[in-house]
């Protein structure tokens, strides 16, 4: 049961993640594309490598649960 709890939890968090990247994205290629914010590239490539990390512990939990 606690396995399946953590599963849910960094399925959520990749979620989350993976919504805010996409909102960062298209703030800064619509709205702001003639300003060149310096502020939100980077910001960007944060969140996206916290979603691969995010998917990854998701993924690592499902196949120890699968283990068991």
């Amino acid at each position: 049961m606690h396995s399946d709890h953590k599963q849910a939890t960094w399925l959520f968090i990749f979620g989350l993640l993976s919504i805010a990247q996409y909102f960062i994205v298209f703030i800064e290629k619509y709205y702001l594309s003639e300003l060149s914010p310096i502020s939100f590239r980077p910001l960007a490539m944060i969140l996206n490598a916290a979603v691969y990390f995010a998917f990854y512990k998701w993924v690592i939990s499902v196949e120890r649960l699968n283990d068991d």
